[in-house]
Order: C-alpha cells, then structure tokens, then sequence
C-alpha cells in the first residue's frame, strides 16, 4: 500500500501535511507506527520508527518532526527502511503520484 524509503537509522520523520495524530502504537510487524489525519480526507502513515515524538491528539504542522527512523530487514537485505503510506478517504493512494520526494 506505500512505498519503502532507504534512510539512515535515526532520521528524522516530518509530517506530509498538517494535521492531527489518530494513531501512535507499537505493532509486531512495522514497529513504532504514527498516523496523521489530514485536510481532505488525507491520513498518512509512517511506519517501522524506532521512537515517536508526538502522541494520540496532537496537532502538527506540515514538516514537523513526529518521529525517528529504525531499520527493518528488506527482500533479505538489512538496512534502514522506512515505509510510508498515504490513504485518501480509507483508500490506498500511491505516495510518489501525490509528493515529491
């Protein structure tokens, strides 16, 4: 449903847009996992963190800081992988046909 993103372990990760935090958990498969609901029936997910910096609530501004990358093994290749979706009214949307990154 997203798209993985190679970074460095730590990174930070900035919110797509500006709006509120519906999620903020921890899951066996993707880690620390943080969802943002946006204007226009946007939610984005960020997934595979190693901490989160904001909590269920929370209001963020479009580019603010809202976690930090992990690292997750890939097709066999370890590395740093942060995966990210976008969701636009509870359908999968692909990321590169919406952001440029």
């Amino acid at each position: 449903y997203g798209i993985y993103i190679i970074t460095s372990p730590d990174e930070t990760v900035s919110s797509v847009l500006a709006g509120t935090v519906v999620g903020a958990a921890y899951t066996f498969d993707a880690g620390w996992v943080m969802q943002v609901q946006h204007e226009d029936d946007y939610l984005s997910v960020y997934k595979n963190n190693n901490r989160l910096l904001k909590r269920i609530g929370d209001n963020v501004r479009a580019g603010e800081a809202i976690a930090m990358t992990g690292s997750q093994t890939v097709d066999g290749k370890a590395g740093a992988q942060f995966y990210f979706e976008l969701w636009k009214k509870g359908k999968a949307v692909n990321p590169e046909e919406v952001i440029i990154f």
